[in-house]
């Protein structure tokens, strides 16, 4: 499954980067670093064209631009003027590392079976205290597009659900918005968690 999505994304990097680049993200991205530390330390969860990088990097932050496609990452790489990391949410292991993790439409791929561990490694990453955003497309189970892609769509009370696994997290805000891509109306679920700082982890022990 994996390879099979990977390898879409490896056959279509530029197309991908040109429909992607321009969209506007600024209600959400000023949202996001409104919770963080100034020049804090940001992973750019599969980054893609750089678009949100560059965003964060003009706001003074320091940033890890990761994706799991070399193609892009090496598209990503002029437009950004950084280095670009290739892996994927999967594969991440860096505890205590960031203020804040960006993983927008990032974690679209990533079947039932592995989303949980993959929580769990962003909540990791997460210094005490750190903010994670992501956003998925609203619907209900997994399933295949019509260009080969596989989703896992989630509602609201479905990530609040795995969230609910994660024991030390403030839910901050789960909002739906409706917004055109690809000339078609598409819904989109939008999740801010906090990582508890230690001290209010030792006061709720």
């Amino acid at each position: 499954m994996q390879k099979k999505i990977l390898h879409f994304y490896r056959k279509n990097a530029n197309s991908y980067i040109k429909e992607t680049i321009n969209l506007d993200m600024i209600e959400i991205l000023s949202s996001f670093i409104s919770y963080l530390p100034p020049n804090g330390h940001i992973l750019d969860l599969g980054c893609g064209s750089g678009r949100d990088t560059l965003f964060f990097q003009k706001h003074g932050f320091k940033v890890t631009a990761m994706d799991a496609t070399p193609e892009i990452a090496t598209i990503c790489r002029q437009i950004i003027d950084q280095e670009v990391l290739v892996a994927s949410a999967q594969s991440l292991n860096s505890p205590d590392c960031y203020d804040g993790i960006w993983a927008c439409a990032s974690l679209l791929h990533i079947p039932a079976s592995k989303f949980t561990d993959t929580l769990n490694r962003l909540y990791m990453a997460l210094k005490p205290g750190g903010i994670c955003y992501m956003s998925f497309k609203k619907g209900n189970g997994e399933r295949w597009d019509e260009k080969g892609r596989f989703f896992f769509d989630l509602t609201p009370n479905i990530i609040r659900q795995y969230l609910s696994q994660l024991k030390n997290i403030d839910l901050i805000d789960i909002e739906e918005q409706t917004k055109l891509l690809r000339e078609k109306q598409q819904t989109w679920v939008n999740v801010f968690f906090q990582k508890k700082t230690l001290s209010k982890m030792k006061k709720e022990c």
